[in-house]
């Protein structure tokens, strides 16, 4: 390794890291093209992942921060863990994988009373809402979890499959019916250049009964940003209401 590669030590898994939930697949081949340059990065960054695209970019570094394999922000650095596992042959890499994935998966392959060859899928997907995982991820993050064990020799019980989202019942259930946004909500008047940091917009999300959310992002946001915004924002909430489907509202307890 060049010794001049600034490499983060492998983080405890980090309060408000959502589990993986993109394809293992595509985790695997930002791998092997790393390896392929014959060396560990200084950081980890979208330029690395080639045509991937925003979403695949996200969730590929999703994943690499809660497997352990980077750590930190702004910069992202690779950790010792990422050396170990990106620049093994393939025949050392399923070891280096299971490790890695019964620190990562704790909550699944450690927790009390449970026993991961003979769980159901409903009691895994509520372990993984429980992790502030919510609504169709929890489907990604299954699987994510069940390619990733089936490649590191981790013995699943096979009633665990990615569970279905959608009707409970034979009969679809009617769309509630939103009304229109108005323009007002959508345009909000800016804060006073004192108040609100220079660079920034600001939103008001009326609450029927409550007072507004205000939410201040960086005028510098692209589509990436946002998208990974959407989805982070659910589950970050969701841990600190600590509601089991990560929405801020209770789900029901089936699958």
């Amino acid at each position: 390794m060049d010794s001049e590669v600034d490499m983060a030590e492998s983080p405890d898994q980090t309060k408000g890291v959502s589990p993986a939930y993109g394809s293992f697949k595509t985790f695997v081949s930002f791998a092997n093209s790393i390896r392929d340059g014959g060396h560990v990065p200084m950081q980890i960054d979208r330029t690395l992942m080639g045509s991937l695209s925003g979403s695949g970019k996200s969730e590929t570094m999703t994943a690499l921060k809660f497997l352990g394999l980077a750590a930190g922000d702004k910069p992202v650095k690779p950790t010792v863990l990422f050396e170990q596992y990106v620049m093994a042959e393939d025949g050392e890499r399923p070891a280096i994988l299971r490790k890695i994935l019964e620190d990562a998966y704790a909550f699944l392959l450690k927790a009390p009373e449970f026993d991961i060859e003979r769980a159901s899928t409903g009691q895994v997907a509520d372990l993984f809402r429980q992790q502030g995982v919510a609504g169709s991820t929890v489907v990604k993050a299954i699987s994510f979890f069940l390619s990733a064990a089936k490649e590191a020799g981790i013995k699943v019980s096979h009633n665990v499959k990615p569970p279905k989202v959608g009707s409970t019942g034979s009969k679809a259930k009617k769309e509630k019916r939103v009304d229109p946004i108005p323009d007002s909500v959508l345009a909000p008047p800016v804060l006073a250049a004192e108040k609100q940091p220079a660079n920034t917009h600001r939103f008001e999300i009326p609450i029927p009964g409550k007072p507004s959310v205000s939410v201040i992002v960086p005028d510098a946001m692209d589509a990436d940003d946002w998208e990974m915004l959407s989805q982070m924002f659910g589950i970050y909430v969701g841990r600190w209401k600590r509601y089991p489907n990560g929405s801020g509202s209770p789900a029901d307890s089936g699958v």
